[in-house]
């Protein structure tokens, strides 16, 4: 739950769905934007396996260090790309 206090009788102007968006971004896990910005970057069923294999294998200190998903989705890509080439190897 969010609570958005105001002084009474001082209510700024806002753009209700601007405020909505900024709420909704506030409200969501680090996890939820890596799954978007995986399947956003990469397509659904590859996004999705990514997501299915790394996220939970990310430690705190790279969530830290890449706080804006879209950084860790190319990183998880690139990482699963230098796997799969190893493999054909």
């Amino acid at each position: 739950m969010i609570t958005v206090r105001t002084t009474p009788g001082k209510i700024p102007a806002f753009d209700v769905r601007e405020l909505e968006a900024r709420l909704a971004a506030a409200a969501r896990r680090w996890d939820d934007d890596l799954k978007a910005a995986l399947v956003d970057a990469l397509g659904e069923a590859r996004g999705n396996e990514l997501f299915r294999q790394f996220a939970g294998a990310l430690p705190a200190g790279y969530r830290e260090d890449f706080t804006r998903a879209r950084r860790g989705a190319r990183h998880r890509d690139d990482g699963a790309a230098l796997r799969d080439e190893a493999a054909r190897r």
